[in-house]
């Protein structure tokens, strides 16, 4: 479920490690869900071959993603599998080292959401577009208080600047992620 720390060395009875740079993991809002991915790679040791530092980046692993529709925060951090490393006494023993997030050297990396933009007057409306029961979408296109035909109207009339000038995710009724006649029509069903 959701937490507000990360697992790693140190106490687990009493957790301290924070999930991104500053961080209050007393916090309960800042609780996340957690996903561990195993790239099955390790560090090279440039002492064991010389031939390793001519590797791109030193043969250093190097993750690139992309987010689609994210509305909230990603936080990256790195772990340390000491399960057959050369590690001494520490080989075997699991997660030996992660990343610091909150002290001189803090590293990680954090991704947030930009903010959505705000849903402004249609030209010919009466008001600002309202989102009459609360599911997202903007259904009161008019700006009148309440969703009747002339939503319908100014939704048709004005397909394309809304497209142009409105969050999309606001107005796209059929979910299909564009501002199309299917719209008008999802519109005009749903009075």
């Amino acid at each position: 479920g959701p937490q507000t720390w990360k697992p790693g060395p140190g106490d687990l009875v009493t957790p301290s490690l924070p999930l991104y740079f500053g961080q209050n993991i007393s916090d309960p809002s800042t609780a996340a869900h957690l996903m561990f991915v195993d790239l099955d790679l390790g560090n090279l040791n440039p002492i064991k071959s010389t031939a390793w530092s001519s590797l791109t980046d030193k043969g250093g692993t190097k993750v690139e993603y992309s987010f689609t529709n994210m509305t909230s925060t990603a936080a990256f951090n790195a772990y340390g599998w000491c399960l057959a490393a050369n590690q001494g006494a520490n080989q075997g023993q699991g997660i030996s080292w992660t990343n610091s997030l909150a002290a001189t050297g803090a590293s990680g990396y954090r991704v947030t959401a930009p903010a959505a933009p705000a849903v402004v007057q249609v030209p010919t409306g009466t008001g600002v577009p309202t989102d009459t029961n609360g599911d997202g979408l903007y259904d009161d296109l008019n700006g009148n208080g309440r969703r009747d035909f002339g939503d319908v109207v100014l939704y048709f009339n004005q397909m394309a600047w809304i497209e142009a000038n409105e969050p999309i995710g606001s107005f796209d009724c059929n979910g299909n992620g564009r501002i199309d006649f299917a719209d008008v029509v999802w519109f005009f069903n749903n009075l």
